[in-house]
C-alpha cells in the first residue's frame, strides 16, 4: 500500500516498481525520537497582536517533528514552528508534543490587553550632541508593552529598537513610537 513505517533511527532507500518495470528511488532518514522535551521559558507574557518565538530543547538537540498546540486559540495561537500570537487577553497553555505519546512539555502564556492610549511625557525634549536617553512611552496601565520606534531625521536623533535615543547632530527630529496595535505618539527632539 506504500506506507513507510519508521522502525529505528537511520537511513534507507525506498524503491518503487511499477507493473511495467519502471522504478524510482528515494532516500528516507529516520531521526531518533526525543526521550524528553522542555521549553526554555516557563512563562511568557505578550500583548494582543504580539508574537513570540518559543524555544524548545530535547535530548536529541532538535525540535524537528514536534507538534505545537494551544489550549485556547481565542487567547493565543501557535504555529507549527512554535511562534505564539496573542489574540485576546487571558491565559492559555502551549503544548509541544512528540509523536510518542506522553512525551510533551507545557508552558503558560498570558496575553495582556493592547494599550488604549500611548503618549510621551513630556512630548518635547532638548538634548546635547552625544547625549543618550532611554525613552519610556506611557501606556494604559496593565496593557502590553512592545514598541517600535522611528525618527524623522536619524542623522540628528537616532532611536534603537529598545528605545535608546541618541543625539547625533544639531537639528530637530520627531521620534514616533508605535504600539503592537498601531497606536502612535510623537516626541519632538
Amino acid at each position: 500500500n506504500g506506507t513507510v513505517t519508521a522502525i529505528s533511527a537511520g537511513s534507507a532507500t525506498i524503491t518503487v516498481t511499477t507493473s511495467n518495470g519502471k522504478t524510482d528511488r528515494t532516500e528516507v532518514t529516520v531521526l531518533s525520537a526525543p526521550e524528553w522535551v522542555k521549553f526554555t521559558e516557563d512563562y511568557v507574557e505578550i500583548g494582543a497582536f504580539q508574537t513570540h518565538q518559543l524555544a524548545v530543547e530535547t535530548n536529541t538537540g532538535t525540535a524537528d517533528g514536534l507538534a505545537f498546540s494551544s489550549s485556547d486559540s481565542w487567547v493565543a495561537t501557535v504555529s507549527e514552528d512554535g511562534m505564539v500570537t496573542g489574540v485576546a487577553p487571558g491565559e492559555a497553555t502551549i503544548t509541544a508534543s512528540t509523536a510518542i505519546e506522553g512525551i510533551a512539555a507545557q508552558m503558560s502564556v498570558k496575553v495582556l490587553p493592547a494599550p488604549k492610549a500611548v503618549k510621551f511625557k513630556p512630548s518635547k525634549m532638548t538634548l546635547n550632541v552625544g547625549d543618550t536617553v532611554l525613552l519610556m512611552p506611557v501606556i494604559t496601565k496593565g496593557s502590553a508593552t512592545g514598541f517600535t520606534y522611528s525618527s524623522s531625521a536619524p542623522e540628528v536623533a537616532a532611536v534603537a529598537g529598545d528605545g535608546t535615543l541618541s543625539a547625533l547632530s544639531m537639528g530637530e527630529a520627531t521620534v514616533t513610537v508605535t504600539t503592537s496595535n498601531s497606536l502612535t505618539a510623537n516626541l519632538k527632539v
